[in-house]
């Protein structure tokens, strides 16, 4: 790679984030590699091209892959199972799949990232809050009478109709 681009790329690499928070700064991580990855496009394929044949150009691959995972795994820490999904998404191979295959212009491109990626990030923030409603730890009617008005009115919904049938029956204990 030309030392100049390499510069700006590390350049890129090193500012400081303008986000606060840290889902701001994963969806920032789309606009910086959104760039990186337009100046780097023709460099990256080429070198797709050939890794396959060469053992510098796998190691060159692996440290480059580590460098785009490093800022994930500093932001969502190392025990959390979401780093591939976002690791994955914030991949020149997820960039160039947008861009070449489905011919989206870079800013369309970046749309498409910055939805899938809130979505995931709205799934990791809403886990913890799901996993404790599945083992019962959510709201619930605090005695019979709870759960025969819970009944109530989900038999009585305007989607059924006065019988109850067995797709609306609910167990609470």
């Amino acid at each position: 790679m030309h030392a100049g681009l390499a510069a700006e790329m590390a350049e890129l690499a090193q500012q400081a984030f303008k986000a606060t928070t840290r889902d701001g700064k994963i969806l920032e991580l789309v606009d910086r590699r959104a760039v990186a990855f337009e100046r780097l496009a023709p460099f990256l394929r080429a070198a797709q091209l050939h890794r396959h044949q060469s053992a510098a150009l796998q190691a060159g691959h692996r440290e480059f892959v580590q460098r785009l995972r490093q800022p994930v795994i500093d932001l969502l820490g190392t025990g959390s199972t979401n780093i591939a999904a976002i690791d994955l998404l914030l991949s020149f191979e997820a960039w160039q799949r947008l861009r070449t295959d489905q011919g989206l212009d870079p800013a369309a491109a970046r749309q498409v990232l910055q939805r899938i990626i809130a979505a995931e990030i709205d799934a990791l923030v809403a886990a913890p809050q799901q996993r404790a409603m599945r083992l019962g730890a959510g709201p619930r009617p605090a005695n019979r009478q709870g759960a025969a008005l819970l009944w109530r009115r989900i038999s009585r919904s305007p989607s059924h109709n006065d019988t109850p049938s067995a797709a609306c029956a609910i167990r609470i204990n």
